[in-house]
């Protein structure tokens, strides 16, 4: 199941944003960060102040287990800003029919990291990237340039699934690379023939929303947490205008719902 996260929907969607958010903070290790350009905070960088949009994928029980982040190429992203040295010194390339694909997370705790079967990290990031061009192509999108790390260019690579073109092939150990995939629909059938996915990729935010509903009206009764104040946490998520403000919102409600214990 994959749900499309932006601008338009973000605010019903916090709780969503939250786990995504822990995801890359605790696999950090895994996102593509140029020394001394950019700045992480519990799993964001200075883009994600600039209103992406987030391809997120969810587990059979409603866990965020991938992600992806969307920027248009005619204003900053990644590889214009932060990751140029990757162009060798050819100009970036801008476009209103080119978006860029970053910030790649799959977890790797939850999928089994051998193999290409249901449950695979392969599978996944399959998945993740047919959903990626997927809705890029339904918005008049004609190319994504992937930034992958390494070792996803390498998944790719042995499931017989690559890019159309690379702007910064593999040149080094913990070199990133800069894929140019086409969203079309050959490129998109692979990738969920590999992922064993054929059915709905996409889910409107009102089934997953009700999904999940379900799903924390079991947790909510555990923590037995008061109404006004769950609708408090909520508002301060919603109205953040800004990464830090919202990163300090969910700082809040991590802590509202598991305070420290007494003498710890």
């Amino acid at each position: 199941m994959i749900l499309v996260i932006d601008s338009f929907n973000k605010h019903r969607h916090s709780d969503i944003l939250v786990e995504m958010f822990e995801l890359r903070a605790r696999l950090s290790a895994q996102l593509i960060c140029p020394s001394g350009a950019v700045r992480r905070m519990r799993g964001a960088d200075e883009f994600d102040n600039l209103d992406p949009a987030y391809v997120i994928g969810f587990s059979d029980d409603l866990a965020v287990i991938s992600c992806a982040r969307i920027l248009q190429t005619i204003g900053p992203h990644m590889l214009a800003d932060t990751c140029c040295e990757l162009l060798e010194g050819e100009p970036p390339l801008r476009s209103a029919t080119l978006w860029e694909a970053s910030e790649f997370c799959i977890d790797t705790d939850y999928l089994v990291t051998a193999g290409q079967g249901p449950g695979s990290v392969c599978a996944a990031l399959c998945y993740l990237m047919a959903g990626v061009l997927d809705y890029a192509r339904s918005n008049g999108i004609q190319d994504v340039i992937a930034l992958l790390p390494p070792d996803w260019n390498n998944v790719f690579r042995q499931a017989q699934i690559t890019p159309d073109d690379y702007l910064a092939p593999p040149s080094g150990a913990g070199q990133a690379v800069a894929g140019l995939w086409a969203c079309n629909e050959q490129q998109i059938v692979a990738l969920r023939a590999v992922a064993r996915s054929d059915g709905k990729l996409f889910h409107g935010s009102e089934h997953l929303r009700n999904a999940r509903v379900g799903k924390a009206g079991v947790l909510n009764h555990k923590l037995d947490l008061a109404d006004d104040i769950a609708l408090y946490l909520l508002e301060q998520i919603d109205a953040a205008s800004t990464i830090q403000e919202f990163q300090a919102a969910i700082a809040l409600t991590r802590h509202m719902l598991a305070p420290d214990q007494p003498g710890k």
